[in-house]
């Protein structure tokens, strides 16, 4: 019976997903606002082999946007850090509005580049890809503020999978061929990423 063999690997493509410490840079707010607690969560099935390491993804980023303002004004934003694949981040905000709200989560050596102003992500393909280098995402859109509340929000990793299998694999090891590194090249990838719009930045290169 012959052996499949499949190498996964969570390619780094913009695919167009406890307490700890957390700090923020905030535009000043009119009165009347309520209290919003967001338990921020990174996938609990992180720790197994199928959906790899990922656990130094520990920096997390947040934006807020009122849903109807068409300049994008940065209201609140801030930073957190993961304990255990779960966070927490605090703020308020005035109540009868909607909100968007973008999470991204990384690890802080990673080669991504957060923009709360332009809603995006930017990443350098130069720096190549590990699963030290993961990452997650979520958008909250049209939330509505009509109380003081608490939300839990789960991420998800926002890059394409791409999954190389073989059939000859006891063919290989019987002619004595031992593998032991593969390499891929994808062309024609994106190197920024809108949150809100999905629009794509410029192609890499070569």
């Amino acid at each position: 019976m012959k052996k499949t063999l499949f190498l996964s690997a969570a390619a780094a493509v913009l695919a167009l997903a406890g307490t700890s410490c957390s700090s923020e840079n905030d535009q000043p707010m009119p009165g009347n606002g309520n209290n919003v607690s967001f338990r921020v969560s990174l996938p609990e099935e992180l720790q197994s082999r199928a959906l790899g390491d990922g656990l130094q993804a520990l920096e997390l980023s947040y934006a807020v946007y009122a849903s109807d303002d068409a300049n994008h004004e940065v209201l609140r934003s801030g930073s957190a850090t993961f304990q255990n694949l779960h966070t927490t981040v605090n703020f308020s905000l005035p109540k009868g509005k909607k909100y968007d709200i973008i999470f991204w989560a990384q690890n802080p050596d990673a080669p991504y580049t957060f923009s709360a102003e332009n809603r995006n992500v930017t990443i350098d393909y130069e720096a190549g890809y590990t699963e030290e280098n993961d990452a997650f995402s979520y958008v909250l859109k049209n939330f509505a503020i009509t109380t003081a509340t608490s939300q839990t929000v789960t991420l998800k990793r926002p890059f394409a999978q791409l999954n190389i299998g073989t059939t000859d694999y006891d063919m290989a090891d019987m002619l004595g061929l031992k593998v032991t590194q593969t390499a891929v090249t994808v062309k024609d990838v994106y190197t920024q990423f809108n949150f809100m719009d999905g629009e794509q930045g410029d192609v890499a290169k070569d």
